[in-house]
């Protein structure tokens, strides 16, 4: 399983509202430097996320070395990742079927095919991008959702509710009963406040 270290920035430990707040972002980390505008897209976990996503995470050096030539063939790039042509072949039509690569057949004398593979780059910033557009779309949603809503929790830290669902419960947690306090939600603001400037400032190269 590839696993890429969460940001820093996520102090609250309660694990309900982790998986509420961050619910279809979690697997995009985001790095808390929001004063870089320029950053090498190789270097980004969100490319990372997105790789992995289109071929597996053996897809992130096909990916690395490709970008380092102009073309290679299937078995240039087994050799040079270290990995079975076979494995490399598999990774290479499903990057192709997203058309993040495209291919030159070139015959041999003894008849066979070599074919030479190229990566689009243009087509794979586009890939990055769209996810950095989409998930941008998602935090500013979440946010207008906490910064409009007032909200309670339990002290055992079973749920947390916003005030129309506490005043429907009489203020009583609806799994153990407890009383609901309001809950200070303003650090999640700044956290989601956070990821969103950092995003809406980055711009990605190669």
């Amino acid at each position: 399983m590839f696993i890429i270290k969460k940001d820093s920035l996520l102090r609250f430990n309660n694990p309900y509202i982790k998986r509420k707040l961050f619910k279809g972002v979690m697997h995009i980390p985001i790095s808390c430097d929001t004063m870089a505008t320029t950053r090498n897209i190789l270097n980004e976990p969100m490319f990372l996320d997105v790789i992995t996503g289109l071929g597996g995470i053996k897809a992130v050096e096909v990916v690395r070395t490709l970008m380092e030539h102009d073309s290679l063939s299937e078995t240039e790039l087994a050799e040079k990742i270290g990995i079975k042509e076979q494995a490399v072949r598999g990774i290479l039509y499903k990057l192709y079927e997203k058309n993040v690569v495209q291919f030159r057949k070139e015959r041999q004398e003894n008849g066979w095919y070599v074919y030479h593979w190229t990566l689009l780059k243009d087509r794979l910033k586009d890939i990055v991008e769209e996810r950095r557009r989409n998930t941008l779309e998602l935090l500013r949603k979440k946010l207008e959702y906490e910064t409009s809503n007032e909200f309670f929790r339990c002290e055992n830290g079973c749920t947390r509710i916003t005030f129309d669902k506490a005043f429907e419960n009489d203020f009583l947690c609806q799994y153990c009963g407890a009383v609901v306090h309001q809950f200070d939600n303003s650090f999640i603001i700044e956290e989601l406040s956070s990821y969103i400037s950092r995003l809406e400032s980055v711009a990605y190269s190669f």
